[in-house]
């Protein structure tokens, strides 16, 4: 079976289908650290569709980009300047990678490569040949991709359990 896989700049209309990949990723990813019930939660504030369309909205701070397979939005990334949405800690000599998302039931078809190298492309295009990103150190399924992916953990973790790691960007 074959499958259309492409990746693509965000839309407004997306935002809903962002939010379920968004909350079926984090299920399946946190529950064990988190628990269900501060998912939930985070989920109906963070991932509201209208949070989602304001966080996502195309600046010169950052771009999200959108993976469909058959038509259908299955994950999402979002490449930024460190905390661009946050005065006292924005950094514009840092580039980030605040989120990447895959709904589970599309894991391990390549997808989250794909939206790493758009992200990448788009990192490098904005003069940065490196960025960072932070991991839960319970979180297996991330730390393992991440990585195959090149990344290297810089810090220890810190008092969330988050792992800072570093990615060198090389395009190709």
């Amino acid at each position: 079976m074959t499958m259309d896989i492409s990746i693509r700049e965000f839309r407004e209309t997306d935002a809903e289908a962002i939010s379920e990949v968004g909350r079926a990723s984090w299920l399946r990813t946190y529950t064990h650290i988190y628990g269900t019930q501060y998912i939930e939660k985070r989920m109906a504030v963070n991932y509201h569709p209208d949070n989602i369309r304001r966080s996502a909205a195309a600046t010169e701070h950052t771009q999200m980009y959108v993976a469909e397979v058959d038509g259908k939005v299955v994950g999402f990334a979002q490449p930024c300047y460190y905390n661009y949405w946050d005065p006292e800690t924005f950094d514009p000599a840092v580039m980030l990678l605040s989120r990447i998302y895959i709904d589970p039931q599309y894991f391990r078809l390549g997808i989250g490569t794909r939206l790493l190298t758009k992200s990448e492309q788009w990192m490098a295009s904005k003069g940065f040949d490196s960025y960072v990103l932070k991991v839960h150190q319970d979180n297996p399924i991330g730390r393992q991709f991440y990585e195959k992916m090149g990344f290297e953990q810089v810090e220890p973790a810190d008092e969330e359990g988050e792992i800072l790691l570093r990615k060198t960007i090389t395009l190709v």
